[in-house]
């Protein structure tokens, strides 16, 4: 089974907060494991300081162990902006060049690809033809991600600028590679527009570029 290491908030100030948190954390994990892979999931560690006292350098210790030797790591959007372990864990990642991600189906998509061996040079050299008849709902899709400045309308709290632009490319090939897997019937529909999401991707990625040349835009 493939390691996907989950990441997040844990602590807060407040009981609420931090119960919200593990639920958050808890919830993701339940549905990497019902997808087949093996999470890491850090918010049930509390249970080792229930029979001694557990200091958080050893628990940041022992969560990065298990983050090192990781496939990937899927962040869960909420609070991660904010919390210093999170962002701590994802330089520590992309310092090894494990994967990070943001969403479930992103994670599916890179190893159904990853497993299928089709590069994506072929992918895109087979959807010429396809391309015309979704740059529409790409740009619509497009309109509605600038005007509400966030990644998804789901995760209102998560902004794609946060976002290097040389991720939004990694996660355009990666749509490109699943749109192609799922067109031929080599992985089950997952319900997202995937041609679609890559376009917007790499409208992102040019905007992030022009951004970074054209310091006024910001």
């Amino acid at each position: 089974m493939r390691r996907v290491y989950v990441a997040g908030a844990y602590s807060a100030p407040n009981v609420t907060d931090v119960l919200s948190n593990m639920r958050r954390g808890l919830r993701l994990s339940v549905e990497v494991l019902q997808a087949g892979f093996c999470p890491f999931c850090p918010w049930i560690d509390f249970q080792f300081g229930l029979l001694d006292d557990i200091t958080i350098d050893q628990y940041y210790r022992y969560s990065l162990a298990w983050l090192e030797v990781s496939d990937a790591v899927l962040v869960v959007p909420e609070g991660a902006e904010k919390s210093k372990g999170t962002q701590a864990e994802i330089k520590r990642a992309e310092e090894l060049a494990i994967p990070v991600f943001w969403g479930l189906e992103d994670v599916k998509g890179f190893f159904a690809a990853k497993d299928s061996g089709v590069s994506p040079e072929f992918a895109v050299s087979e959807l010429d033809d396809e391309v015309g008849e979704v740059v529409g709902g790409a740009i619509v899709e497009i309109n509605s991600v600038m005007r509400a400045a966030v990644r998804k309308e789901k995760h209102k709290c998560y902004s794609w600028r946060r976002e290097h632009s040389d991720e939004h490319l990694r996660k355009a090939a990666r749509h490109i590679l699943t749109h192609q897997l799922v067109r031929d019937n080599q992985q089950a529909p997952t319900g997202e527009n995937h041609l679609s999401n890559a376009l917007t991707r790499l409208a992102m990625a040019t905007i992030l570029e022009r951004d970074k040349s054209c310091p006024s835009t910001q």
